[in-house]
């Protein structure tokens, strides 16, 4: 017996029970809320759907009563090919997926004034490779070499470097009763060795007074190092061109520092801890690394050491010499610590110079805040004034992702106040100094530095400083009631921990999921949940799917109708070379036929059947909604889902919404033309011209189909005779 169209369906079902499982085609098995990603028993009906039915070979032509019988199973025992309780509610559920209802920001964003328009990308300032730098391998690398160092940090061009030179600074003739006098102070050196400042806090503490001396330039300052054979330490020297009173090492809490926002100190006791740390200081062996610390500026010079070399017991002492008058101040002291030198050495690109890469060529500079962005990969700095450690201690080196960000001022203490010891910031503290700078920044500089940072509010579930500095941004604009036009980008910010399948369905529906630090100023994922779809799933009824199967086969029916005979065909095609074998003996498993078997699935999944839609658009899911339920103003009883697909670039189908009371009561083919009209969705929209024409040409087809093509009307009113046998 030749295999023909009708009964080839049948001998593949009872072939599948004999041996290994054939289909042509399972559902599209998508996680992208379309549907369950294997067979699930639903959780309404107890029913397993069918692995394999005789729709998978359906095909027009087959009698009414082999079509009924089709129909008869499917209604036998109905089941939808995805379990409602495994679906996210993210299109519009009152409580999203995310097991919370999230807050919805109402910001009057339309009311916002477009006072900038986002063409992005943007690209970064590329790095100036030519420019000047301070190349602090090389500099260890000579130090190695030849165990002494001189370098002095040049003036440039246009420096805003500007020595400060103190008028009392010098030694008066009331004080010198306190020469070459050694007293003790009020630091033990226990305290020096408790506090144990770590080697870069101490290198960076030193810079930073020659940072604030030279009006907040490294520039003009001079690195000298010499190695002494004898004692096996190095003498670390380094001098500035500013002036000050000898008090301010003298006393703690003595300094200028206190209300200065561009200051890296502050709090006038850094030298004295720092000399005490020094101090304090002891190598592997228990022996103390340091001597002495010397400070001296015009023509003074304080001395501070030990009293003795018993850490519990020691006190550190001063004593204050008058010496030659110098053009400038110094630091002086003894170390075997080479790691302290060579930190001492990085810290010379710990402030702003013009020879410090972090500050060259910036992407956005109002003289109050910087920012350099970098490549996806590549890490930048974090500077408050100076160099800070971020997250973590001793994170002083590559700390922040994607930027080199600076802080060219101190928030007021009453906002934010850096600790004594400047440890670390963590991502909230970059929040808090973000808001409040930010308020100093004009309209113009808040919204282009907003389009700079697209690359960080493009990361939907990144959040770090990046993302702190972006919506202290945000939030000050959307307080000033400025807004940034993103023309046809339909971006939605979403929280950092939505799942994958929300950021693929946003995708399906066209829109561009972004960082929820841009909430402030686009629709967040609530609030298209909220104004777009708002539907909440509800549970079929086993009548209600029944109504939903017939009104899919239905739609099947007509896309097959238009369609060659796929089957058929295909038999044709292959009739020259496949001998008439019976069906016993195919089910006996012979691999040619096995093989033909595989060549009519693969055909019949290549096959394109229809220019209007495909046999897959019929298939999609239709998901059921209760209005009455929501409390909804409008009069939508369907909604088509969807989507861009970046792949075929163009608009795809990927199922509807319909409301439970309108599925109940509605005539048979009147609800036929909604799931026709909601599939034609896929070519645009209500009253796009795309739709329209879709929709005009789609009527002629249909009507050719049934003046030319009975069997199809005749199974079209059976199955609307079954749709109203169904009890309301």
């Amino acid at each position: 017996m030749n295999i023909s169209p009708i009964t080839l369906p049948v001998f593949l079902q009872q072939y599948q029970q004999k041996t290994e499982k054939y289909t042509l085609k399972q559902p599209s098995l998508s996680d992208v809320f379309i549907r369950s990603s294997k067979p699930q028993n639903t959780s309404f009906s107890g029913n397993q759907p069918n692995q394999f039915t005789i729709d998978e070979f359906y095909i027009s032509d087959t009698d009414n009563k082999t079509y009924q019988k089709y129909i008869e199973q499917k209604l036998e025992k109905p089941a939808l090919p995805y379990a409602y309780n495994e679906l996210p509610q993210v299109i519009g559920a009152k409580k999203n997926i995310f097991g919370g209802t999230e807050e919805v920001y109402n910001y009057n964003r339309d009311k916002l004034q477009k006072k900038a328009v986002y063409t992005g990308p943007y690209v970064p300032t590329p790095k100036d490779s030519s420019a000047p730098k301070i190349n602090t391998e090389e500099l260890k690398a000579e130090l190695k070499k030849t165990n002494s160092l001189d370098y002095t940090i040049p003036i440039a061009e246009n420096s805003h470097y500007k020595p400060e030179y103190a008028p009392n600074a010098y030694i008066t003739q009331s004080q010198e009763q306190y020469l070459n006098k050694t007293s003790n102070t009020d630091l033990t050196i226990r305290y020096g060795a408790v506090v144990n400042w770590s080697d870069s806090k101490i290198a960076r503490d030193i810079m930073q007074n020659f940072y604030d001396g030279h009006n907040q330039t490294l520039e003009g300052t001079r690195l000298n190092i010499q190695y002494d054979r004898t004692t096996k330490k190095y003498t670390v020297k380094i001098k500035g061109n500013s002036t000050y009173p000898y008090d301010f090492i003298q006393y703690i809490g003595k300094g200028t520092k206190f209300n200065d926002t561009t200051s890296a100190g502050g709090f006038g006791e850094g030298s004295k801890i720092l000399a005490c740390n020094l101090l304090a200081r002891q190598d592997k062996k228990g022996k103390f690394s340091t001597d002495y610390v010397k400070y001296s500026s015009a023509d003074w010079q304080i001395t501070l050491s030990r009293s003795s070399d018993d850490l519990d017991s020691a006190i550190m002492q001063r004593t204050l010499e008058k010496v030659p008058e110098q053009n400038g101040n110094s630091i002086e002291f003894t170390t075997n610590n080479k790691e302290l030198i060579y930190r001492i050495i990085d810290s010379l690109n710990w402030f702003e110079s013009p020879y410090n890469e972090d500050f060259q060529n910036l992407d956005f500079d109002n003289g109050i805040f910087g920012l350099k962005l970098l490549g996806s990969g590549e890490q930048g700095n974090l500077y408050l004034t100076q160099r800070f450690e971020y997250e973590k201690t001793d994170n002083w080196d590559n700390s922040i992702r994607n930027a080199d960000v600076i802080f060219r001022k101190k928030p007021d203490s009453s906002i934010f106040s850096v600790s004594r010891d400047r440890t670390y910031l963590n991502k909230y503290d970059i929040e808090t100094i973000s808001e409040n700078i930010v308020e100093e920044f004009s309209d113009d500089e808040i919204l282009d530095l907003i389009i700079k940072l697209d690359s960080i509010w493009k990361s939907p579930k990144r959040d770090d400083a990046m993302t702190k500095i972006t919506e202290a941004l945000a939030q000050e604009a959307s307080s000033r009631k400025i807004g940034i036009d993103f023309k046809d980008k339909k971006f939605v910010a979403v929280p950092k921990f939505t799942g994958e399948k929300d950021l693929e369905f946003l995708s399906l529906l066209g829109y561009t999921p972004v960082n929820s630090a841009l909430k402030y100023l686009v629709p967040t994922l609530e609030e298209i949940n909220t104004t777009m779809s708002n539907h909440i799933p509800v549970e079929p009824t086993e009548n209600e799917i029944k109504r939903m199967i017939l009104l899919t086969e239905a739609t099947k029916l007509i896309q097959s109708s238009t369609s060659k005979q796929i089957v058929l065909d295909t038999g044709r095609a292959f009739a020259k070379n496949i001998p008439p074998y019976s069906e016993e003996y195919i089910i006996k498993g012979n691999k040619e036929d096995l093989f033909f078997i595989r060549q009519l699935q693969q055909l019949k999944k290549d096959y394109v059947s229809s220019e209007l839609f495909s046999e897959e658009d019929c298939e999609q899911p239709v998901f059921l909604f209760d209005k009455t339920q929501e409390g909804k103003l409008d009069n939508s009883v369907a909604q088509a889902i969807t989507g861009y697909d970046k792949n075929l670039k163009t608009t795809k189908f990927y199922g509807h919404w319909i409301d439970r009371n309108y599925l109940n009561s509605g005539n048979f083919y009147k609800l036929l033309a909604t799931y026709l009209h909601e599939i034609n969705h896929q070519h645009g929209g209500d009253g796009s011209s795309e739709f329209t024409y879709a929709l005009t040409e789609e009527l002629g087809i249909i009507l050719s189909i049934l003046s030319s093509q009975p069997e199809t009307a005749s199974k079209l009113n059976m199955l609307a005779q079954k749709f109203e046998q169904i009890p309301s």
